[in-house]
């Protein structure tokens, strides 16, 4: 058996996550490296020679983080470091002021995550 798994994009409020698309995603995904994109892309673009076995297709990582806690994920992609190597600290202030508008210093949010499973078995 080969199992490959991987976990998607936070959900947290359609708000919240359109800023976080416009903002972040965007400017980031030129940073990720082929890996991380056939992970983005849900294992769909991953040469398979196995057949396939049924996976759960609702199955989530859930947390609940203050934004600040959210931001720190953020920044341990290796996306996010080259970007910002490039483009400097300062360049994500403008994201963190405009989601600060809708998630205040404390407030905690769930922050859900979508886990994607290739599994399969060598006949």
């Amino acid at each position: 058996i080969f199992a490959a798994w991987g976990y998607g994009w936070a959900i947290i409020s359609p708000e919240i996550d359109l800023l976080v698309n416009r903002l972040i995603l965007e400017r980031i995904k030129s940073y990720w490296l082929p890996g991380n994109r056939l992970v983005i892309n849900q294992y769909r673009e991953l040469d398979f020679p196995f057949t396939a076995i049924a996976t759960p297709q609702d199955f989530y990582i859930e947390q609940m983080w203050t934004r600040e806690q959210f931001f720190n994920y953020m920044s341990t992609w290796s996306a996010m470091k080259k970007y910002l190597a490039q483009a400097g600290a300062s360049s994500i202030i403008e994201a963190e002021n405009e989601i600060a508008k809708s998630w205040s210093d404390r407030k905690t949010k769930k922050v859900r995550m979508a886990i994607c499973l290739k599994v399969g078995i060598n006949d």
